[in-house]
């Protein structure tokens, strides 16, 4: 049974960190950034009376999902309330929307059997859970499973993968080996994430937690390429990691259960939901400065290449705003 005391502040947590979200949106309302190519240089205009840092890095390999949707359930208990998951889903929205991306669409059970029935349709869209727990009914024959190998993406969170399914009866256990092999998901508190990675470096979060999180050099021991967005903690448990899965992703966020913290969880992941970063990103380069008030210009040079995506955002070294450019 949940300490309610415990209960009440991480619903608090919950709401400064929505709250936050939204005056951050309006503070940035105005921003904007527009760009034009030469042969070998990027030409920036940033716009907004805000002085603040700017960043700007330069991607190749993304692949950012055309449309996301947010399982949602009230008539299932999940790990956390639903008034969390609301909250939850409320400021990844709000900083979503500040990096140029479309809101979730919140989708129950039924919906998103629907939608995983779809299999030649899977590429492109990509589905969270947060609450800790998979809907049963999505789980048993394989639904769930069938889709993310047929091309979809599915970001987790606030528990161990396929440990505990739920349904209008209640939560019961499944299989924490229904995904990937025994021992490559954290079972409980872990030591914390103290060795940097490729992606914790460049998206300037520090995310700690590692518990529920994966085991990076296991799973691709186990034939599962899986590349670390986060910290890794001295047993090779990541905070932030993205597995292939087939022809899709798994991305799995470990459990925030210090709520000072929240807020750059959601940041973190909203950056790679934006950006589209994935197993195959690298960044080609990177650079920042001071807008300072009102418009500030700067050139890049590189020489683009047809695919590759620059972001040029706001804030060092949190992200307040941010906008996508296909080069």
């Amino acid at each position: 049974m949940r300490n309610p005391e415990v209960a009440i502040l991480t619903v608090i947590a919950a709401v400064l960190v929505v709250g936050w979200a939204v005056i951050q949106a309006d503070m940035f309302a105005d921003t904007s950034a527009d760009i034009w190519n030469d042969d070998d240089s990027i030409n920036v205009t940033l716009n907004g009376f805000l002085p603040s840092g700017y960043s700007y890095s330069i991607y190749a390999g993304m692949d950012v999902s055309n449309s996301l949707y947010y399982w949602y359930d009230t008539s299932m208990p999940g790990m956390i309330y639903h008034s969390q998951q609301v909250q939850f889903y409320d400021a990844l929205d709000s900083m979503l929307e500040l990096r140029g991306y479309t809101k979730g669409q919140r989708i129950d059970t039924a919906a998103l059997t629907e939608l995983l029935q779809d299999t030649g349709n899977a590429s492109g869209k990509a589905v969270y859970f947060c609450a800790g727990v998979l809907p049963k009914a999505v789980v048993e024959g394989d639904l769930l499973k069938n889709w993310i190998l047929a091309g979809g993406t599915i970001h987790w969170s606030m528990g161990e993968l396929g440990k505990s399914v739920t349904s209008e009866s209640g939560i019961e256990e499944f299989d924490a080996t229904y995904f990937f092999p025994e021992g490559t998901i954290a079972e409980s508190t872990l030591s914390a994430g103290v060795t940097a990675t490729y992606w914790s470096e460049r998206m300037g979060v520090t995310l700690t937690n590692c518990s529920y999180g994966v085991n990076v050099q296991m799973l691709n021991d186990a034939g599962y390429n899986t590349v670390s967005l986060g910290l890794l903690n001295e047993e090779g448990f990541s905070s932030y990691a993205v597995t292939d899965y087939g022809s899709g992703r798994i991305y799995s966020l470990g459990q925030f259960n210090n709520n000072t913290y929240e807020a750059y969880y959601l940041m973190a992941s909203a950056d790679v939901i934006a950006y589209g970063i994935d197993t195959g990103t690298t960044e080609v380069l990177s650079g920042s400065g001071d807008k300072g008030y009102g418009t500030k210009q700067f050139t890049i040079e590189h020489a683009a290449t047809a695919g590759e995506m620059l972001i040029v955002k706001i804030g060092i070294p949190f992200t307040n705003w941010a906008k996508v450019f296909t080069l």
